[in-house]
């Protein structure tokens, strides 16, 4: 892990968080022909998924889809308001860059979701498979897998803390995503309060386990 991650999110400046992607550790190994900077970051949605593309984060074009779909704004609460545009490459929604959402918990940058998608997509979309996400925060990496999957797999989230996996519940519904009981059509999707280390024995086997 670079000398820049080892620090914690509270320690760190601006200035370090902004260079955070100079190096890249053995746990998140770029993708072949990627790179990455807060150069990343963006001042949409669109804007975000696409630098990710340009930067070789995102090569699938099921994954391009699935986080262009899914505005990362309704997933991270982190204001933008009164900051100025360099801010807005470190903090905020659309910043390529960790997140707290509230209890201490931060969720990930938006390139490390992007090659989770990439590694996990192979299982995503195929039929009748169960994709489990340990620690699963504000659900959006459990909307981004429900938009790649097909309506016969099952994506569940498992989260520690309770009023996180109520946030995930409530951010996927707002998303017009349903959850398991909620009607609708789709692939399913399940949140459960829990911990990871003991994981969801009766719901397994599980074809995939992301673990954030």
């Amino acid at each position: 892990m670079s000398k820049v991650m080892e620090k914690q999110d509270s320690e760190m400046t601006s200035s370090e968080i902004s260079k955070r992607g100079d190096t890249v550790g053995p746990e998140t190994e770029q993708p072949k022909g990627a790179t990455w900077t807060a150069g990343c970051s963006g001042c949409s949605n669109r804007e975000l998924v696409e630098n990710l593309r340009a930067a070789g984060f995102i090569t699938r074009q099921d994954v391009y889809d699935a986080m262009l779909a899914t505005d990362r704004a309704n997933y991270v609460p982190t204001p933008c308001a009164n900051k100025g545009k360099s801010d807005t490459y470190i903090w905020g929604p659309y910043a390529d860059a960790p997140q707290s959402i509230g209890s201490k918990v931060t969720i990930s940058a938006p390139h490390i979701h992007a090659m989770t998608l990439e590694a996990l997509a192979e299982v995503i979309t195929s039929g009748g498979t169960r994709v489990l996400d340990v620690g699963c925060g504000s659900g959006i990496l459990l909307a981004y897998m429900a938009r790649m999957a097909p309506a016969s797999c099952t994506i569940v989230g498992l989260e520690v803390v309770g009023r996180l996996a109520d946030m995930s519940r409530r951010n996927l519904l707002a998303d017009g995503l349903f959850l398991q009981g909620s009607g609708g059509t789709g692939p399913r999707i399940e949140v459960f309060q829990g911990d990871g280390w003991q994981g969801l024995p009766g719901l397994g086997p599980f074809d995939a386990i992301n673990v954030g």
